[in-house]
């Protein structure tokens, strides 16, 4: 098979793969590139769309939805402060590690 019909055929399956849009909870933290603790703190947000219920034990989360919700969530506009504990750190390890 020559390259660009091996790169054709290969695109062509990849594009033929079913696009699931309803993702579990584990699924979609790793889709939103997250852990799934830090998810289920964000789910808690009230930018967050709720999730689907499919049954009494069963609900999953539209891939859309959290794409645009992502997309629009609120942005951190100042810089945080850095913690004291962690300054007063660093200006000790600072003081012991100085060129003498």
């Amino acid at each position: 098979m020559s390259a660009p019909f091996a790169a054709e055929v290969q695109s062509l399956q990849a594009s033929t793969a079913p696009l699931r849009i309803l993702l579990t909870d584990a699924e979609m933290a790793s889709a939103i590139g997250v852990s799934s603790r830090k998810f289920h703190e964000l789910c808690g947000e009230p930018w967050a769309p709720k999730c689907i219920v499919l049954g009494a034990r069963l609900h999953r989360h539209s891939l859309a939805e959290w794409h645009a919700a992502v997309a629009s969530m609120p942005r951190q506009e100042v810089a945080a402060e850095e913690p004291l504990s962690l300054a007063k750190a660093r200006a000790a390890r600072a003081t012991r590690t100085e060129v003498r």
